[in-house]
């Protein structure tokens, strides 16, 4: 029986362009690592560069969503001597303030914690 249902079953069809497309954006994403920490931030994990001594930045991604666009996205910096995060370039904000959020500060212990002591101290 299931051998006359595979022989009526139409062929599978190529993908079409638009999910060739979709795939591929698929695989670049996947590339780099994009992890977040409950909230609807997403960080770039496997692309951290050193910038400076003890501050490394990444790029991140904030989205609605659902299907939603991302609402911002650029490069978020981490100071793991100060424990401290920023975005864009701006004030720094520490771990744990109150102007801090919980997913920010998981963020930044998730990347300190794995770095070595010397990693993590400014010159």
């Amino acid at each position: 029986m299931s051998e006359a249902l595979e022989a009526i079953s139409p062929p599978e069809a190529a993908p079409s362009k638009e999910d060739q497309l979709r795939q591929k954006i698929h695989a670049r994403e996947a590339a780099r690592g994009w992890r977040s920490f409950g909230g609807p931030t997403s960080y770039a994990w496997r692309e951290w560069k050193l910038i400076a001594p003890g501050v490394r930045d990444t790029a991140f991604k904030t989205e609605a969503g659902g299907f939603a666009p991302v609402i911002t996205s650029g490069t978020v910096s981490v100071n793991c001597s100060r424990l401290a995060w920023r975005q864009q370039g701006g004030a720094w904000i520490n771990a744990g303030s109150p102007e801090s959020t919980s997913d920010a500060n998981a963020m930044v212990v998730a990347l300190c914690a794995h770095l070595p002591s010397s990693a993590r101290k400014a010159s």
